[in-house]
């Protein structure tokens, strides 16, 4: 009796990781599935949107845009980095999840106010920043995925993932293009602003909701898992 047990009782720590790996993974898309549904349609489709607002010229702002885009994804790594670390020391316990609730939260308030300043400048600021937080809340991803991933399975899931981002990008450029040509006359950074807020909303808002209320009926930490 007692080895027919053993195995029993050794499986099912087993089970609670893989339960806890799913949570992980649905929460997971949840954030970046709008993110990149807000930040790639954002990226694709700014430097028209700014053309039209400002009458710009389009060489000259591609070329400033895509300068400021690199740069900010370049510094995005460190930073991300510097907050897990500090994270890690305050709270003890992987927090990479509510990093990402965070900088989304940040990133939400900039691109909300990109269609209301009247300086190009300002926008183009405005815009920098939000594609700022919402690249530092993408840092994080590989690792979490390798966090809950079995070792044999990496490559499979990282195309999937490659494929589910893709597919939500692409599908935010043609949501921004189809609501400012057939609902707002053409008003393109009007229409990033609307859609990429309303992304950004809800996916970060529930989350944080979500994650609150563990918080306090578990009296623990937001989600503090075990490596």
């Amino acid at each position: 009796m007692t080895a027919r047990l053993r195995p029993t009782a050794c499986h099912v720590p087993d089970v609670t990781k893989i339960r806890r790996a799913k949570r992980r993974l649905l929460t997971l898309a949840l954030l970046a599935g709008p993110n990149a549904f807000a930040a790639q349609g954002t990226v694709s489709l700014m430097t028209v949107a700014l053309h039209r607002r400002f009458g710009l010229d389009l060489p000259s702002l591609g070329h400033h845009l895509g300068t400021m885009s690199w740069f900010i994804g370049f510094l995005g790594f460190p930073v991300a980095a510097a907050m897990d670390s500090v994270a890690r020391r305050i709270f003890n316990a992987n927090i990479r999840l509510e990093i990402m609730v965070i900088c989304l939260a940040l990133a939400l308030p900039f691109i909300g106010a990109a269609n209301m300043v009247e300086d190009a400048r300002l926008d183009i600021t405005l815009i920098g920043a939000f594609l700022f937080f919402s690249g530092v809340a993408n840092v994080p991803i590989p690792t979490v995925i390798q966090e809950v991933t079995p070792p044999r399975l990496y490559a499979r899931i990282f195309a999937i993932w490659s494929l589910f981002m893709s597919a939500f990008g692409a599908l935010g450029a043609v949501t921004m293009g189809v609501i400012s040509d057939r609902f707002l006359s053409g008003r393109l950074l009007l229409s990033i602003s609307i859609t990429a807020t309303t992304a950004l909303a809800l996916a970060v808002g529930p989350m944080a909701l979500g994650l609150l209320h563990r918080k306090t009926s578990a009296g623990t930490s937001l989600t503090s898992y075990e490596q």
